[in-house]
């Protein structure tokens, strides 16, 4: 039997000049081959933590003028699409480990993420930040293992002026903790103002802690979670949930799509390859406009995409649990009328499943991508309208007024161009929690409305 790797207990959590003698006890933590010592973490610790973020926040980021905040950042960002920078080489070692995915995979990852917080990116969306909230302290409850939304809600975090606490997510814990190390090499100052932990989930004693002191939480996971944990916020706190959503792609009518086939066939192979459908962008369905492809060519088309960028970026290593999921899928599609399964067979690497039915059905991810038919884009909202509220983005091959009028009826945030689903901007991330905002607005305005009445 091989021994867990250790990791060192420096990259167990990050606090500006907070030494281990205020955590009495260390836990043993195991995960995918890795083991490591976490700090047990109490209220009283906790409150010293917090007071002195808000401390280093008022003396040193509310007054630092943005100019150089960005510039800070930006070094930080610069740093990570540097091969030889140590905290990405530390991140490449580690990542693959805890997600799963190919060191491949994670390093495209975080050089789309990375690039999109560079100093243009951040001074571009400084006027879309202004509807935002002003925290003097956010909390980010993380979750799963996509490091692109930890990285764009810190910098959000400090980019509005607010010192950050993170909880790290359990599936993938230490890139927060990478992320705050980083920024503190370019600016201790600046790091002073952030900490990030890992600690079980449930442990209310803490989380009531923290939200009590808080001005904004973000809450990322299961819907059951989600609830369970905003049940601990007090009222009055501003707090923004986002839970697991999927995505889905169109390839729309258009006469010269035919000449694209073979690009459409590999950016869609990428959209899905990427993090191996575990974020919320990654399509699980590709819908054929009727005209727009032959729909089993192209499907045949797609999978040697799906061949051919499985060497480049190779595949997640998977359970036997999930491995025996894609068996059994391939199975059922093997013997049904009008439809076709191709697959690495009998390596669970990718399966295309092609259908001559419309229905929406959610992969078991890890590759496998369904293609169906569409008689008519304008029937989109009633083949998903169940669906309706569930749909992270939706990839288009070319964008029309119909398109944004069918998001908005199925409430999809994200309009995204097939073979950039995975590369989403800082600028979509804000809109998004715009978006969000203005809703819950518009109900307390409602509710409002209907007690005074």
């Amino acid at each position: 039997m091989t021994k867990n790797k250790k990791i060192s207990r420096s990259l167990s959590y990050f606090a500006y000049r907070l030494k281990s003698e205020p955590f009495p006890k260390w836990i043993n933590v195991e995960h995918r081959g890795l083991r490591w010592k976490t700090p047990i973490l109490n209220p009283k610790v906790i409150k010293q933590i917090l007071h002195s973020l808000k401390k280093n926040r008022e003396d040193y980021l509310s007054t630092l003028p943005i100019e150089i905040l960005i510039d800070r950042l930006n070094q930080v960002a610069l740093n990570w699409l540097d091969p030889k920078d140590p905290f990405r080489e530390k991140a490449l070692q580690i990542l693959p480990q805890t997600t799963g995915c190919s060191r491949q995979v994670i390093e495209e990852g975080l050089n789309l993420a990375f690039r999109e917080v560079q100093s243009r990116c951040l001074k571009a969306c400084i006027k879309d930040l202004h509807p935002l909230p002003k925290p003097k302290l956010s909390c980010f409850i993380f979750a799963g293992i996509i490091p692109t939304p930890m990285l764009f809600d810190i910098f959000m975090g400090l980019v509005l002026r607010s010192a950050v606490i993170a909880k790290s997510p359990s599936r993938e814990p230490f890139f927060p903790i990478l992320l705050a190390k980083s920024i503190h090499a370019v600016d201790p100052r600046l790091a002073s103002c952030i900490a990030t932990f890992w600690w079980p989930g449930g442990k209310w004693k803490i989380e009531k802690t923290i939200f009590k002191e808080v001005d904004l939480i973000h809450i990322y996971g299961g819907n059951d979670a989600i609830q369970e944990i905003k049940s601990q916020i007090p009222s009055g706190k501003t707090s923004l949930s986002f839970g697991h959503k999927i995505s889905f792609s169109l390839i729309g009518k258009n006469e010269r799509l035919r000449e694209k086939a073979k690009t459409l066939a590999r950016h869609v192979a990428y959209d899905v390859s990427l993090y191996d459908q575990q974020g919320c962008v990654s399509p699980h369905v590709i819908y054929l406009e009727k005209g727009s492809l032959q729909p089993v060519e192209w499907a045949e088309e797609l999978a040697l995409a799906m061949k051919k960028i499985s060497i480049k970026f190779p595949p997640a290593r998977i359970s036997l649990g999930e491995a025996s999921k894609i068996h059994q899928i391939r199975g059922q599609y093997h013997f049904r009328k009008k439809a076709l399964c191709l697959s690495s067979h009998p390596s669970p690497d990718w399966t295309v499943i092609y259908e001559e039915n419309s229905e929406f059905r959610p992969s078991c991810l890890n590759r496998v991508i369904f293609v169906r038919p569409l008689s008519r884009i304008e029937h989109l909202p009633k083949v998903l309208g169940k669906w309706k509220g569930f749909f992270q983005a939706m990839g288009y091959s070319s964008q029309t007024m119909k398109l944004h009028k069918i998001a908005k009826q199925l409430k999809i945030p994200f309009l995204l161009p097939i073979g950039k689903m995975q590369a989403t901007s800082f600028k979509s991330h804000i809109e998004e929690r715009l978006d969000i905002l203005r809703i819950k607005r518009t109900a307390m305005g409602k509710n409002l409305t209907l007690h005074q009445n």
